[in-house]
């Protein structure tokens, strides 16, 4: 494997957190976010690299580049302040999904179909979580699962399936960790991140086998 899509895409991934953490702020009513910027910086490479290591050098790695910028964005601010923008996640969230759909359409490896199968099996899943969590999740989780949905399932719906039982172990990570530090089940608990690495591991874990 050419190891130059994995270095130029962990570079990409780390100069996006820059814009991506002011796009943050933006929406971040606090005084100061959680994280450094170099702790995001870091992020960001890391998950860029991972993203050019399972794609290779192909067109459809240039929307999961900016995939990485919409996720750092979303994830600071539910870390701060424990919900997803909608003026960031829908715009941001579309545009990849219609930008990745228009580069298969035009011949990218990538399957539309099982894209709309991962979507509507993430989004079903959370719709119905919501529905039973008495406002323990918020619908933002819902419309991200719709991005992640798609986003994993272009590369196959079992990356969609990975990326929801990831995901969900990385949650119930992190109610614990709460639960251990004195918050109670009434406690806000952002969901956005533990599904955000959980679905980045599972594209990652793709490895070169896509």
């Amino acid at each position: 494997m050419m190891w130059w899509p994995v270095a130029l895409s962990a570079i990409a991934g780390a100069v996006l957190a820059w814009p991506a953490t002011m796009v943050a702020a933006r929406h971040i009513r606090s005084e100061a976010s959680p994280i450094s910027g170099s702790v995001v910086a870091i992020a960001g490479g890391i998950i860029g690299g991972g993203f050019g290591y399972a794609l290779g050098w192909s067109w459809l790695l240039v929307p999961f580049l900016g995939l990485v910028g919409v996720l750092i964005a979303l994830a600071m601010v539910d870390l701060a302040e424990f919900r997803l923008p909608n003026r960031i996640l829908i715009p941001g969230g579309l545009t990849v999904m219609v930008v990745t759909a228009v580069i298969v359409i035009l011949g990218a490896t990538g399957s539309l179909r099982d894209a709309a199968i991962g979507t509507v099996i993430y989004f079903v899943l959370m719709a119905v979580l919501f529905a039973i969590s008495r406002g323990a999740l918020g619908f933002g989780d819902v419309r991200l699962a719709v991005l992640l949905g798609w986003c994993t399932g272009l590369l196959g719906w079992r990356v969609t399936i990975a990326a929801i039982i990831l995901g969900s172990l990385f949650g119930g990570g992190v109610a614990v960790v709460a639960l251990l530090r004195g918050a109670d089940r009434k406690s806000s608990i952002p969901y956005g991140p533990p599904m955000m690495l959980g679905a980045c591991l599972a594209i990652v874990l793709t490895g070169s086998t896509f």
